[in-house]
């Protein structure tokens, strides 16, 4: 005769047995059980060799991002910032993600990336800083609005200055940024920008740096 299960033993069984699924597409690469291993896949699509995670983070702010990490990433060409989802059934996937070349011996190497949901709109200024005298930094950007009954757009031109405090030195000494920035608006859902470059100063205000700064905008609906 089977012995009769109490409730608890039942649902330990099934349990076990969702874990052993789980483990098991894991290790098939059908499911991240990870958020590292979403990470992982997004540095294969975009080329990373021997990614480095610098920093993960929260952030909270687009009722989509409420379940997702971010994180900084650094492999031997190349960075990016990218976001990691995660759902009970699907496990931790790749989101989004913006990518920054770093070979090319520029003394600063940034990127930006922009989240649009529902009107509302994160943004992050990410990258790393290899020359040691940059000590200050400004984003400078075009907006374009688009008047109603006008056929062309108009240019307006912002200039944010990078705080400070958003530079950091990582374990391996080399000096990273990575900064939330608030991109202005004009009453559009999702106003156009255009033509991001970033300047970098040393401490009697000389322009070392003078680069363009490659951005990802990514809408989601809800």
């Amino acid at each position: 005769m089977k012995p009769i299960l109490t409730r608890k033993q039942t649902a330990l069984r099934r349990l076990a047995l969702l874990l052993a699924i789980f483990l098991a597409a894991s290790a098939l690469n059908l499911v991240n059980l990870l958020p590292r291993q979403a990470v992982e896949d997004m540095a294969d699509q975009q080329d990373i060799e021997h990614p480095v995670v610098i920093r993960r983070f929260y952030d909270g702010t687009l009722p989509v991002t409420r379940f997702a990490l971010q994180y900084l990433v650094e492999g031997d060409d190349a960075m990016m910032l990218c976001t990691t989802g995660y759902h009970p059934l699907e496990g931790w996937y790749d989101r989004d993600w913006c990518r920054v070349e770093t070979w090319d011996g520029a003394p600063v190497h940034v990127g930006l990336r922009i989240h649009n949901q529902g009107g509302k709109r994160t943004a992050y200024l990410f990258g790393r800083i290899d020359d040691a005298s940059v000590t200050a930094l400004t984003l400078r950007f075009s907006q374009h609005l688009f008047p109603e009954g006008v056929e062309s757009f108009q240019e307006v031109p912002h200039v944010l200055e990078v705080p400070r405090e958003a530079v950091f030195r990582g374990e391996n000494g080399n000096r990273y940024l990575l900064a939330p920035i608030t991109l202005p608006s004009a009453g559009e859902k999702y106003p156009q920008f255009a033509d991001f470059r970033i300047l970098g100063y040393d401490r009697e205000g000389k322009v070392l740096a003078d680069e363009e700064v490659p951005y990802q905008s990514w809408s989601t609906s809800g």
